[in-house]
């Protein structure tokens, strides 16, 4: 935790803010006095070693010159380039101007040096660190020595922290979100009285600089199924049932343990877990929706949903099907592969229009059982949308990622997400790479035939999660739940 080095202006509120809601995470998840006291002693340290040189009226010390400015003072003073160096302690101070040759005495007074705003802005972040602080100290006069306080062994400790977050199998849930596709005029009606709702679409329709809840409610539905508006409509949607489920039944929401997101939902998943805020998640649907779309207009592509038979080969007739469109239509560099694997027997193809028009027309041959288009504007989750991935990996590079809360499985392998770089990874791949949604239900779902199963919560437009749930794992899909929007 670094929320002392002088970082940008615009960056200060919303590191505190991050820091502190995981900070109420954790205590309000039963977080040991352990822990408290660790994150009391990290922030203790580093107001012995690093704010010594702010008084209490936010007045900036000699000490900090040269290297407390919040920016460079070489002749290169940009206000959106911190400087790299962190503040140095009196201490090393001393050391270096005695290496020099040099004196505190030598060092200017504030009034020389530093702007009142700079004062003020490191008098913010001071009182930004005491907030925090404040957060600890509360809850560490509120933690009791019970149970959960004690040196004991490492098994034990371990021991304690699965007592500590047990939760009894048959009150878990899962949470599914749902992808393109789903989109339907009039949802999200049910939703706008519930806390919340309103204010998540006009803070989108502001960072998409359209108004996104009138699209949603009347349409029209062409317009609605355009790829930059349908992905954002399903996302936000989604998240406001959750602010309904958090009224309904909070229960719920709180024993949520897993989720997972088809495509475009895995974007909610990650909100929804907190390792996303909405408004960056609203920000990077906004650069992936548009980037997708501008990729599929180059190139007539499209998706078609298969059925097949035991014996169906589909690598060997997406090959087939590449060497038609190369060798017969004249097509450089065609695409046709496997885009989604939606559960046994069924797979979504995407590729050259040219390509699923062939398999289309050769159902016997490649032994599938039926091959209808699906109404989307390309072939997604395939090498077609490679020109998306630049603009979406330099978006992913600009937003800030927190360990999620909760397993998050991603689309492109089915495992969780370990960590910021991870996430950014994966949702840069998960662009070309196909949807493994059926290898991500077994992750979820697996366990020994004797433990009960979670209820399952499809969240957002559209029932379809739970039906292919049934097609994977008839067992999980006993116990579900969808929420009217």
């Amino acid at each position: 935790m670094e929320f002392l080095r002088l970082l940008p202006r615009k960056c200060v509120d919303q590191h505190l803010q991050k820091y502190s809601r995981h900070l109420t995470f954790r205590i309000n998840h039963h977080a040991s006095s352990k822990y408290i006291n660790r994150q009391l002693h990290t922030i203790n340290t580093c107001e012995s070693n690093q704010i010594q040189g702010i008084n209490q009226n936010g007045k900036t010390l000699g000490f900090l010159k040269p290297v407390g400015r919040l920016y460079s003072t070489d002749g290169n003073d940009d206000p959106d380039k911190p400087r790299k160096q962190k503040i140095q302690s009196p201490q090393d101070y001393n050391t270096s101007t005695e290496e020099k040759g040099t004196s505190n005495d030598e060092c200017p007074s504030s009034s020389d040096e530093y702007s009142s705003d700079d004062e003020a802005y490191a008098y913010e972040q001071l009182q930004g660190g005491l907030r925090v602080k404040h957060l600890l100290e509360e809850a560490q006069s509120q933690r009791l020595n019970d149970e959960f306080d004690f040196e004991g062994s490492a098994e034990d400790e371990i021991a304690i922290a699965k007592k500590r977050t047990y939760i009894d199998p048959k009150n878990m849930t899962v949470f599914l979100f749902p992808g393109q596709g789903t989109q339907t005029v009039g949802m999200g009606k049910a939703l706008l009285s519930y806390p919340n709702v309103k204010d998540m679409f006009d803070i989108a329709s502001d960072i998409l600089g359209y108004d996104l809840l009138s699209l949603c409610l009347n349409g029209p539905q062409d317009k609605l199924n355009q790829t930059v508006h349908c992905q954002p409509a399903v996302v936000i949607t989604s998240l406001a049932a959750v602010e309904k489920l958090k009224v309904e039944s909070p229960e719920i929401v709180e024993n949520c343990v897993a989720t997972a997101g088809f495509s475009v939902g895995e974007f909610t998943a990650l909100v929804f877990s907190g390792a996303l805020t909405f408004e960056e998640a609203v920000y990077l649907i906004k650069v992936r929706a548009e980037a997708m779309q501008l990729a599929s207009d180059q190139v007539d592509s499209g998706m078609l949903s298969v059925i097949s038979r035991e014996q169906t080969n589909y690598k060997a007739a997406c090959r087939e099907a590449v060497e038609y469109c190369r060798n017969e239509e004249g097509i450089v560099d065609p695409v046709c592969a496997i885009a989604n694997y939606m559960f046994p027997g069924a797979r979504v193809i995407a590729g050259h229009t040219t390509a699923l028009n062939f398999l289309q027309k050769n159902l016997k041959k490649f032994s599938f059982r039926s091959a209808k288009k699906i109404p989307v504007s390309g072939a997604f989750h395939t090498d077609l949308m490679k020109p998306a991935q630049e603009s979406i990996a330099e978006a992913l590079a600009e937003v800030n990622f927190e360990v999620p809360a909760i397993s998050v499985h991603s689309n492109v392998d089915g495992k969780i997400y370990r960590h910021a770089k991870h996430i950014r990874k994966q949702l840069k791949s998960q662009v070309v790479k196909p949807v493994k949604w059926e290898q991500s239900m077994h992750e979820i779902y697996q366990r020994k035939s004797t433990d009960s199963f979670p209820m399952t919560v499809e969240v957002g437009p559209g029932s379809q999660l739970i039906t292919i749930l049934k097609r994977i794992n008839f067992k999980a899909a006993k116990t579900f739940k969808n929420i009217d929007i």
